[in-house]
Protein backbone atom coordinates (compact mmCIF):
# COMPACT_ATOMS: atom_id res chain seq x y z
CA UNK A 1 0.00 0.00 0.00
CA UNK A 2 1.43 3.67 -1.22
CA UNK A 3 0.23 6.53 0.81
CA UNK A 4 -0.16 9.52 -1.62
CA UNK A 5 1.81 12.47 -0.95
CA UNK A 6 -1.30 14.75 -2.13
CA UNK A 7 -5.01 14.78 -1.49
CA UNK A 8 -5.63 16.74 -5.27
CA UNK A 9 -6.38 12.97 -7.55
CA UNK A 10 -8.75 12.13 -4.40
CA UNK A 11 -10.51 15.54 -3.86
CA UNK A 12 -11.09 15.40 -8.01
CA UNK A 13 -12.80 12.10 -7.95
CA UNK A 14 -15.19 12.85 -4.97
CA UNK A 15 -16.12 16.23 -6.67
CA UNK A 16 -16.71 14.60 -10.14
CA UNK A 17 -19.26 12.00 -8.27
CA UNK A 18 -21.51 15.03 -6.82
CA UNK A 19 -22.85 18.32 -8.24
CA UNK A 20 -21.57 21.71 -7.65
CA UNK A 21 -23.47 23.06 -4.85
CA UNK A 22 -21.25 20.85 -2.79
CA UNK A 23 -17.96 21.85 -1.85
CA UNK A 24 -15.02 18.76 -1.06
CA UNK A 25 -11.48 19.94 0.64
CA UNK A 26 -9.05 17.87 1.76
CA UNK A 27 -5.55 17.57 3.22
CA UNK A 28 -2.97 15.36 4.31
CA UNK A 29 -1.13 14.06 7.22
CA UNK A 30 1.93 16.27 6.53
CA UNK A 31 0.08 19.26 6.20
CA UNK A 32 -0.13 22.13 8.00
CA UNK A 33 -3.46 22.22 9.65
CA UNK A 34 -4.72 24.45 12.68
CA UNK A 35 -5.67 23.02 16.09
CA UNK A 36 -8.38 21.65 17.00
CA UNK A 37 -11.00 24.20 19.27
CA UNK A 38 -11.56 23.47 23.07
CA UNK A 39 -15.07 21.93 22.53
CA UNK A 40 -13.62 19.51 20.06
CA UNK A 41 -10.44 18.22 22.13
CA UNK A 42 -12.39 17.68 25.04
CA UNK A 43 -13.73 14.66 22.76
CA UNK A 44 -10.14 13.76 21.78
CA UNK A 45 -8.92 13.13 25.37
CA UNK A 46 -9.14 9.44 25.02
CA UNK A 47 -8.25 8.84 21.40
CA UNK A 48 -4.78 7.25 20.30
CA UNK A 49 -2.45 9.75 18.74
CA UNK A 50 -3.41 8.27 15.19
CA UNK A 51 -6.83 8.51 16.00
CA UNK A 52 -6.49 12.18 17.45
CA UNK A 53 -4.50 13.29 13.87
CA UNK A 54 -7.38 11.83 11.75
CA UNK A 55 -10.05 14.04 13.97
CA UNK A 56 -8.13 17.01 13.69
CA UNK A 57 -7.46 16.46 9.46
CA UNK A 58 -11.10 15.95 9.20
CA UNK A 59 -12.21 19.07 10.92
CA UNK A 60 -9.55 21.01 8.77
CA UNK A 61 -10.69 19.66 6.04
CA UNK A 62 -14.38 20.67 6.98
CA UNK A 63 -13.83 24.47 7.95
CA UNK A 64 -11.80 24.97 4.98
CA UNK A 65 -15.33 23.41 2.92
CA UNK A 66 -17.31 25.77 5.15
CA UNK A 67 -15.02 28.94 4.49
CA UNK A 68 -15.73 28.14 0.65
CA UNK A 69 -19.47 28.46 1.49
CA UNK A 70 -19.16 31.80 3.27
CA UNK A 71 -19.23 30.04 7.09
CA UNK A 72 -16.47 31.64 9.35
CA UNK A 73 -14.69 28.98 11.08
CA UNK A 74 -16.81 27.42 13.74
CA UNK A 75 -16.12 24.17 16.10
CA UNK A 76 -17.93 21.00 14.39
CA UNK A 77 -18.71 18.80 17.90
CA UNK A 78 -19.13 15.16 18.05
CA UNK A 79 -23.36 14.38 18.15
CA UNK A 80 -24.99 11.88 20.46
CA UNK A 81 -24.87 9.56 17.17
CA UNK A 82 -20.57 10.42 16.76
CA UNK A 83 -21.75 12.40 14.12
CA UNK A 84 -20.18 15.56 12.90
CA UNK A 85 -22.46 18.57 14.22
CA UNK A 86 -22.52 20.85 11.51
CA UNK A 87 -23.42 24.28 11.48
CA UNK A 88 -26.82 25.43 11.03
CA UNK A 89 -27.94 25.85 7.86
CA UNK A 90 -24.91 22.94 6.38
CA UNK A 91 -24.89 19.15 6.11
CA UNK A 92 -21.81 17.59 5.78
CA UNK A 93 -19.69 14.56 5.55
CA UNK A 94 -16.09 13.33 6.70
CA UNK A 95 -13.86 10.96 5.23
CA UNK A 96 -11.00 9.23 6.75
CA UNK A 97 -8.19 6.60 5.00
CA UNK A 98 -4.45 6.59 6.25
CA UNK A 99 -2.83 9.46 5.79
CA UNK A 100 -5.68 11.42 3.72
CA UNK A 101 -8.90 13.17 5.05
CA UNK A 102 -11.89 14.63 2.91
CA UNK A 103 -14.69 16.72 3.91
CA UNK A 104 -17.53 17.12 1.53
CA UNK A 105 -20.28 20.06 2.91
CA UNK A 106 -23.55 22.03 1.20
CA UNK A 107 -26.05 24.17 2.32
CA UNK A 108 -29.57 22.57 3.77
CA UNK A 109 -30.87 24.32 0.97
CA UNK A 110 -30.06 22.04 -1.59
CA UNK A 111 -29.71 18.54 0.67
CA UNK A 112 -31.01 17.02 3.70
CA UNK A 113 -28.03 14.85 3.92
CA UNK A 114 -25.15 13.54 2.03
CA UNK A 115 -22.28 11.06 2.38
CA UNK A 116 -18.91 10.19 1.31
CA UNK A 117 -16.39 6.98 1.64
CA UNK A 118 -13.05 6.92 0.46
CA UNK A 119 -11.34 3.26 1.16
CA UNK A 120 -8.24 1.57 -0.20
CA UNK A 121 -8.93 -0.99 -2.66
CA UNK A 122 -7.72 -3.78 -0.30
CA UNK A 123 -9.23 -2.44 2.75
CA UNK A 124 -11.85 -5.57 3.00
CA UNK A 125 -10.77 -9.12 1.99
CA UNK A 126 -12.41 -12.74 2.03
CA UNK A 127 -12.51 -13.06 5.70
CA UNK A 128 -14.70 -9.64 5.83
CA UNK A 129 -17.10 -10.57 3.59
CA UNK A 130 -19.55 -12.47 6.21
CA UNK A 131 -19.36 -9.79 8.14
CA UNK A 132 -20.22 -6.99 5.63
CA UNK A 133 -22.28 -8.82 2.73
CA UNK A 134 -26.11 -10.05 2.54
CA UNK A 135 -26.12 -13.49 1.50
CA UNK A 136 -28.07 -11.69 -1.70
CA UNK A 137 -24.96 -10.46 -2.18
CA UNK A 138 -22.43 -12.55 -1.44
CA UNK A 139 -24.01 -15.32 -3.93
CA UNK A 140 -21.53 -12.70 -6.58
CA UNK A 141 -18.17 -13.57 -4.57
CA UNK A 142 -17.56 -16.58 -7.19
CA UNK A 143 -18.22 -14.77 -10.41
CA UNK A 144 -15.73 -14.72 -12.62
CA UNK A 145 -16.57 -11.14 -13.62
CA UNK A 146 -16.39 -10.26 -9.92
CA UNK A 147 -13.40 -7.85 -9.04
CA UNK A 148 -11.42 -8.49 -5.94
CA UNK A 149 -12.10 -4.96 -4.68
CA UNK A 150 -15.79 -6.39 -4.65
CA UNK A 151 -16.31 -6.65 -0.53
CA UNK A 152 -14.66 -3.08 -0.01
CA UNK A 153 -16.63 -1.65 -2.31
CA UNK A 154 -19.71 -2.78 -0.48
CA UNK A 155 -18.07 -2.07 2.87
CA UNK A 156 -17.58 1.72 1.32
CA UNK A 157 -21.14 2.17 0.26
CA UNK A 158 -22.84 1.09 3.54
CA UNK A 159 -20.51 3.65 5.54
CA UNK A 160 -21.00 5.85 2.81
CA UNK A 161 -24.93 4.83 3.78
CA UNK A 162 -24.06 4.94 7.57
CA UNK A 163 -22.49 8.40 7.24
CA UNK A 164 -25.74 9.93 4.99
CA UNK A 165 -28.59 8.42 7.27
CA UNK A 166 -27.58 8.29 10.82
CA UNK A 167 -27.58 11.66 11.57
CA UNK A 168 -31.25 11.69 10.38
CA UNK A 169 -32.61 8.28 11.11
CA UNK A 170 -30.47 8.46 14.80
CA UNK A 171 -30.52 4.79 14.56
CA UNK A 172 -27.37 2.53 14.02
CA UNK A 173 -27.55 0.71 10.77
CA UNK A 174 -25.66 -2.45 10.72
CA UNK A 175 -23.90 -3.80 7.30
CA UNK A 176 -26.77 -6.58 7.09
CA UNK A 177 -29.28 -4.25 7.81
CA UNK A 178 -28.33 -2.97 3.72
CA UNK A 179 -28.45 -4.73 0.46
CA UNK A 180 -26.76 -2.69 -2.12
CA UNK A 181 -26.69 -3.90 -6.14
CA UNK A 182 -23.95 -2.69 -8.21
CA UNK A 183 -24.37 -0.99 -11.87
CA UNK A 184 -20.84 -2.36 -12.71
CA UNK A 185 -21.67 -0.31 -16.39
CA UNK A 186 -22.88 3.33 -15.43
CA UNK A 187 -20.56 3.36 -11.51
CA UNK A 188 -23.80 3.34 -9.60
CA UNK A 189 -25.49 1.89 -6.94
CA UNK A 190 -28.65 0.89 -5.69
CA UNK A 191 -29.16 0.25 -2.05
CA UNK A 192 -32.47 -0.88 0.01
CA UNK A 193 -32.65 -0.72 4.34
CA UNK A 194 -33.92 -4.23 4.46
CA UNK A 195 -33.95 -4.18 8.54
CA UNK A 196 -38.19 -3.24 8.87
CA UNK A 197 -37.46 -2.24 12.34
CA UNK A 198 -35.54 0.87 11.32
CA UNK A 199 -37.27 4.27 10.68
CA UNK A 200 -38.38 4.76 6.85
CA UNK A 201 -37.27 7.23 4.96
CA UNK A 202 -39.85 8.42 2.67
CA UNK A 203 -39.12 9.93 -0.60
CA UNK A 204 -35.30 7.56 -0.28
CA UNK A 205 -36.87 4.36 0.16
CA UNK A 206 -34.11 2.94 -2.35
CA UNK A 207 -30.81 4.99 -2.25
CA UNK A 208 -29.06 5.54 -5.83
CA UNK A 209 -25.68 6.62 -5.50
CA UNK A 210 -22.18 6.94 -7.31
CA UNK A 211 -18.69 5.29 -7.06
CA UNK A 212 -16.26 5.58 -8.20
CA UNK A 213 -12.66 3.35 -8.59
CA UNK A 214 -8.86 4.36 -9.56
CA UNK A 215 -5.51 2.09 -9.18
CA UNK A 216 -5.40 2.74 -5.10
CA UNK A 217 -8.99 3.49 -3.98
CA UNK A 218 -12.76 2.99 -3.71
CA UNK A 219 -15.10 5.93 -3.69
CA UNK A 220 -18.47 6.26 -2.77
CA UNK A 221 -21.03 9.02 -2.51
CA UNK A 222 -24.97 9.32 -1.81
CA UNK A 223 -27.31 11.90 -1.43
CA UNK A 224 -30.60 12.68 0.34
CA UNK A 225 -32.84 14.92 -1.22
CA UNK A 226 -33.62 18.09 1.25
CA UNK A 227 -38.24 16.29 0.42
CA UNK A 228 -36.99 13.39 2.30
CA UNK A 229 -38.86 12.27 5.64
CA UNK A 230 -38.48 10.19 8.62
CA UNK A 231 -41.27 7.80 9.53
CA UNK A 232 -40.84 6.63 13.07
Amino acid sequence: MTIPQTATGAIETIKNLLPNEIVVAGCMAQDNIKALYKEEEAYTITFAKERRLEFALGRHCARRALAALGQAAVPIPIGDNRAPVWPKGFVGSITHTEGCSLAAVTSTFFYKSIGIDVEYLDAVDKNGYRIVLTEQEYAYVDNVYTPFFYGTLIFSIKECIYKCCNPIMKEFIDFQDVEVKVDWVHNKFQATIINTSLPTIYGCETFMGRFSIDTQFVYTTLLLSRECQIER
